[in-house]
């Protein structure tokens, strides 16, 4: 006969264990905070990389305004030329 002292499933061994109410709530509010952080965090790279996207937009934009200009500049140059070489 085996006796009932010795138990050797782990699960028997133990007894329920009971919730903590007040470890639950901590990790809880824990958790909340980091969500918080987190969501601090996403706004404010989303607010960066909205302020990236305009200043390439307005960089991309003067470059084309300065390659406009420097096209009009270059066919001044060559029309002036070609109005001296038809007189």
């Amino acid at each position: 006969m085996t006796s009932k002292k010795y138990v050797y499933s782990k699960e028997k061994n133990t007894p329920r264990s009971r919730v903590n109410v007040w470890q639950l709530n901590k990790t809880v509010q824990e958790q909340a905070r980091n969500i918080q952080l987190l969501q601090r965090a996403i706004s404010h790279q989303a607010g960066v990389n909205a302020q990236q996207v305009l200043l390439n937009e307005s960089l991309s934009d003067r470059i084309a305004l300065l390659e406009e200009a420097q096209w009009a500049r270059e066919q001044s140059i060559f029309q002036r030329f070609a109005r001296w070489f038809r007189k």
